[in-house]
């Protein structure tokens, strides 16, 4: 039996973020097909300072254990996040709209 958190890790590691642009590059390849250009970084160094807005959160191991369970057990853990604050976001314009 494969470990289940082995292919999680394999899984997040593989799969882009919705928004965010990333290169791929192949190695061991001596053709040109499967590296990436000066233009084509700079291309994506441009598009994500433009576009794309980044936060990092720091969990400690004790106090925040539970937060790091659950988020260990979700495979795309931004998508998570995000439907999280998005169903916050609704809840609060339902609740304004009672008042």
């Amino acid at each position: 039996m494969k470990d289940q958190r082995t292919e999680r890790e394999a899984l997040k590691d593989n799969r882009p973020h919705e928004g965010m642009l990333y290169l791929e590059t192949e190695t061991g390849s001596d053709d040109m097909a499967g590296k990436t250009s000066e233009a084509q970084k700079k291309a994506v160094i441009k598009y994500n300072k433009a576009k794309v807005k980044q936060f990092k959160m720091n969990l400690n191991k004790i106090h925040d254990a539970d937060i790091i369970d659950k988020l260990e057990s979700v495979l795309n853990k931004q998508g998570y996040v995000k439907q999280l604050i998005r169903e916050d976001i609704q809840k609060e314009d339902t609740e304004q709209g009672k008042e």
